[in-house]
């Protein structure tokens, strides 16, 4: 939101004569590619360096430092800016919990997937079934077991579905001499 309202902001302060020339039929071209026309370049006013500049500015402040944004692009609230290690803090927390929102959502699918592979009408051999379950139940697992190696935690009762539902696969009489 803050770099379209930036984008905007420099946009507008544009003139409209500083836009890409395009090339009419009454204007010609030399062998090197140049267009020549009316149009010539021009040192910008100070004003209009500062009109330009300024939510060029803004945008820089809100990419290093997301609490900040200069001139009420994100308003700060009236305790003090939090430092960058603060604002570090929260990014990675913020990013933990979207990992272990995601690591939920696959785990989860992959359950489901595994539970309907085991129906009668997907087609196959019940063999076929059972090995593509167990291999879905597998992956899951190996899902958690490496979001342990970096710090991302599994809900345990996922994970406790997911060994229940394998441990009932491998000792259902249809994985005998399958898996």
């Amino acid at each position: 939101r803050q770099h379209a309202t930036c984008i905007a902001a420099a946009t507008k302060a544009l003139p409209a004569a500083y836009s890409v020339p395009t090339r009419t039929d009454n204007e010609r071209s030399d062998p090197a590619g140049t267009v020549s026309g009316d149009e010539d370049d021009r040192i910008l006013s100070t004003e209009e360096v500062r009109r330009v500049l300024a939510p060029l500015l803004k945008l820089r402040q809100a990419c290093c430092h997301p609490q900040v944004g200069a001139g009420g692009l994100r308003a700060v609230s009236s305790r003090a800016p939090m430092t960058m290690s603060e604002v570090l803090s929260v990014l990675v927390t913020k990013a933990t919990t979207e990992a272990e929102d995601a690591l939920r959502a696959l785990v989860s699918s992959l359950n489901g997937l595994a539970a309907l592979l085991m129906l009668p009408p997907q087609g196959g051999t019940t063999a076929e079934r059972v090995v593509k379950a167990v291999n879905c139940y597998r992956e899951a697992c190996s899902a958690w077991e490496q979001s342990l190696r970096e710090n991302i935690r599994a809900d345990p009762l996922i994970k406790l579905h997911t060994l229940v539902n394998l441990a009932d696969l491998l000792e259902s009489q249809d994985a005998v001499g399958v898996v």
